[in-house]
């Protein structure tokens, strides 16, 4: 029973994935061209104005991945498979909580989905949002790194305390 539990909440995500797929596909990534094209172009001048000055002018990097693989396998790739990951994960979580609370089985799973969406992704990004002041510094990477997965740790941690007093959990009791 446990792997058709996990099988089906794996398929659910593997449907959310391709809806999301194609709305990236249909909404994001216009959006993206033009903003790879805004700085291909501020690139441009930017070059041209430091060839002016006498500057040395920086070469491009390698292209691992081109634009057209990005926007189409690429994306679908990562989308779908982080929705299938997300959707087992969440049935796993069902599994483990199923008969624990007095809760109807499919207000436990939309509880389950909640306080995930809740703990990993929106307190933390009301926290450290994904574009933060200094984004453009390259040495507060990893300390922005540790602190937004310390806070996602964090998070999950809080929610997944017992409500009540503290002499309420010792006894088990909510």
């Amino acid at each position: 029973m446990e792997i058709r539990v996990i099988l089906r909440g794996a398929l659910a995500g593997f449907v959310a994935g391709v809806l999301g797929f194609v709305f990236a596909r249909i909404f994001a990534e216009p959006v993206i061209n033009k903003a790879i094209a805004y700085e291909s172009g501020r690139d441009s001048v930017l070059a041209a104005l430091n060839r002016a000055a006498g500057r040395p002018v920086a070469p491009d990097g390698p292209e691992i991945f081109s634009r057209s693989f990005q926007s189409t396998i690429g994306i679908a790739a990562g989308i779908i498979a982080f929705s299938v990951a997300m959707g087992a994960l969440i049935a796993v979580a069902y599994l483990v909580l199923h008969g624990r609370f007095h809760v109807r089985p499919r207000n436990l799973a939309w509880l389950i989905a909640g306080f995930g969406f809740l703990g990993v992704y929106l307190l933390p990004y009301v926290k450290y949002p994904a574009n933060p002041p200094a984004i453009g510094h390259s040495f507060t990477i990893h300390t922005r790194g540790v602190l937004y997965l310390t806070m996602v740790a964090g998070s999950l941690i809080l929610l997944a305390l017992p409500s009540g007093s503290p002499a309420s959990w010792c006894r088990g009791s909510a």
